[in-house]
């Protein structure tokens, strides 16, 4: 059984691999141009020295970074954007309920759940992965991060998967990737420590028990996908009973090494741009890379041209004295000729005016493709003004609208549903109170990239209280009546993300409002009565008035 099930899974990824090998190519020349040595595993050689060596060759045929450093830019900007460290960029959330309705309890553990979260992936290895990661989605449009608890720490885990390694699927038909087969290599001692020794091929047996230091990898193949059972989707808790299956095949004698399963999907592996009929995406590099080869090429031929210019070309004539066979000019030496004439420097038929032209050209476009000048901080050094800031918002709103959607569906969603799923297994959590029980919740992000996405609210409440202002001016207060400058405060404050703590709420703000109508209201006490005080006459003048009056 074991034998036809690992015979199974290799038979399924070797069609995976054939029907990827068609789009590798795409991937292999974005990486080429920028990040050759992350684009190695494209080529199917397991020999890591031979993978360097070709990688340091690329390397050398590259004569311009602008093309990396966009790619680097963009992918430290998706990490800010999307999941900062330095402010909390998402809430768990009762959707479509305003927090009047919402029992305390329930806001108080949804608070401290998200809170817990926010703490546990960002103190664990998430920023280091998350970069790498993004690199591969601002290169390839695609890759993966895998997500675990580590029994051992209680801590969660990431791990960046490249997409060199990955060969996914779709298996409902649902436009939501399910399926993955990655291929991994392993020293026998290492595949020993994660399969156990008794699970091991027979032929790697030997081996650990003759050579169990031998550095040799060898290959395997890791399947995750959706487990069925008499046709219908399982939903055991044990191992092997679990919705998603996880099982290691040895891809030289097709033996299963070992099996285990996932409650839900254990990666996440968003798509900048999907690639029509396939499961496969390419990134923001392969709309640029038609300039970012003519760059390269152009560079080249201006260092070419450079060197020329620089170290001099010359045509000479054998004269019997002079061989231009065997003359080598440099720097302190004489050189003998029978006459002058027959050694000339020959000039340069180059323009160097068009050639820097075309490479600002070329860079300039090549960062506009990448929104390197959007995402760049301000080169000029000053202080951006409120009105800069918020049209700089806006272009990053506008070009980054389409895409965040996509990451949001594909990338947040998932990652905070992973991530809470293993903190509540493991307890970290806390019991939920019995009121959400019947209740749904779900993830607000308020990322600066989220935040973005609703400015236009701020603008357009910005708009509306200025001209509000003008209209009480000009009819009175009594305009004002249909705004609730209440809730257009908190909802201002929720958009531009004004930490939660600085906040009053509702009880608090009643409270302020009483003592306040209280002062107020002793305070006219007090200027009637001295008013009343300064209106009372003298008895001099009491007792004139009298006399007035009675004669």
């Amino acid at each position: 059984m074991g034998d036809n099930k690992g015979q199974e899974i290799l038979k399924s990824f070797k069609r995976l691999q054939s029907q990827r090998s068609v789009l590798e190519d795409t991937w292999k020349e974005a990486f080429e141009y920028t990040y050759p040595l992350r684009g190695q595993g494209f080529y199917n050689n397991d020999d890591p020295f031979t993978n360097a060596t070709r990688a340091r060759a690329d390397q050398a045929k590259l004569y311009d970074s602008t093309e990396t450093n966009a790619c680097r830019l963009l992918s430290a900007s998706m990490i800010g954007g999307l999941t900062p460290s330095t402010s909390q960029w998402f809430s768990l959330a009762v959707p479509n309920t305003p927090d009047a309705y919402i029992p305390r309890p329930v806001r108080q553990w949804l608070q401290q759940s998200s809170e817990t979260l926010f703490s546990m992936i960002h103190s664990s290895n998430y920023n280091a992965e998350a970069f790498e990661f993004f690199i591969d989605i601002a290169v390839a449009g695609q890759a993966g991060l895998f997500i675990e608890m580590n029994q051992e720490t209680g801590r969660l885990h990431f791990e960046h998967w490249p997409l060199a390694s990955l060969y996914i699927a779709d298996s409902t038909k649902a436009q939501k990737v399910d399926t993955v087969y990655r291929r991994l290599m392993m020293t026998v001692a290492e595949a020993a420590e994660k399969f156990g020794a008794s699970n091991l091929p027979s032929s790697l047996k030997s081996l650990l028990e003759n050579d169990p230091t031998s550095i040799a990898k060898h290959p395997y193949v890791h399947c995750i996908r959706p487990r069925f059972r008499a046709g219908k989707r399982s939903s055991g808790k044990m191992a092997k009973a679990m919705p998603f299956e996880s099982t290691y095949v040895c891809e030289k004698s097709g033996e299963v090494c070992y099996e285990s399963g996932y409650q839900e999907f254990p990666l996440v592996i968003p798509r900048w741009s999907v690639i029509p009929g396939t499961e496969y995406a390419v990134g923001p590099l392969n709309d640029a890379l038609p300039d970012v080869k003519t760059l390269n090429k152009l560079v080249e031929m201006v260092l070419t041209n450079g060197e020329m210019a620089i170290a001099g070309t010359f045509v000479a004539k054998h004269d019997g004295v002079f061989n231009p066979s065997t003359v080598r000019i440099g720097p302190r030496k004489v050189i003998m000729v029978a006459d002058p004439e027959n050694i000339k420097p020959l000039a340069s038929g180059g323009n160097w005016r068009i050639a820097e032209g075309e490479i600002l050209r070329l860079q300039g476009q090549i960062k506009r493709v990448m929104m390197s000048d959007e995402l760049a901080p301000s080169q000029s050094g000053a202080p951006m003004t409120a009105e800069e800031v918020r049209t700089r918002t806006q272009i990053i709103r506008q070009i980054l609208g389409p895409t965040f959607s996509r990451l949001q569906a594909e990338f947040l969603n998932p990652l905070i549903e992973r991530c809470f799923n293993l903190a509540f297994r493991a307890g970290v959590l806390g019991q939920p109170p019995e009121e959400l029980m019947e209740m749904r919740f779900v993830p607000e992000f308020k990322s600066p990239l989220a935040r973005a996405q609703r400015m236009d609210d701020v603008t357009a409440m910005d708009r509306y209280e200025s001209s509000l202002a003008q209209s009480m001016q000009a009819f009175g207060p009594q305009v004002a009546d249909t705004y609730d400058v209440d809730k257009a405060a908190q909802k201002r404050a929720e958009i531009l993300g004004i930490p939660v703590e600085l906040m009053r709420d509702q009880r608090e703000i009643d409270q302020i409002r009483k003592q306040r109508a209280e002062a107020e209201a002793q305070q006219a006490q007090m200027e009637a009565a001295a008013r009343a005080l300064s209106a009372r006459p003298e008895p001099g003048q009491a007792n004139q008035l009298i006399d007035e009056i009675t004669q």
